[in-house]
């Protein structure tokens, strides 16, 4: 599957960073949400911040998506709340997803 590029603001998120997704990963990608922890449901993803290789989830909020941005992802990207990012994602197949848990 190809990368979906795109640029966003970081945000303060409820636990950490995050980046709004400009696309809903279901229709893009036409696979539906799995449980990503306990009580949340999202659609794990690769990808790249500002070229910095990572592993996080898009999850929904407020009607719409977003992709989590952990700390030490921030840090080792060298960007702060409030900067323009880059990102690329491409979803984790459900086989992947069990090499993951």
């Amino acid at each position: 599957m190809k990368p979906v590029h795109f640029t966003a603001t970081l945000l303060e998120g409820h636990k950490d960073a995050a980046v709004e997704v400009p696309f809903d990963p279901s229709e893009t990608w036409a696979v539906p949400p799995s449980p990503i922890r306990r009580g949340r449901n999202g659609h794990r993803v690769r990808g790249t911040l500002n070229g910095i290789d990572f592993e996080s989830s898009i999850v929904p909020r407020m009607k719409r998506f977003w992709l989590e941005i952990p700390d030490e992802l921030r840090q080792r990207a060298g960007v702060a709340v409030g900067e323009l990012v880059s990102v690329s994602l491409t979803p984790v197949t459900e086989a992947q997803n069990l090499r993951m848990s």
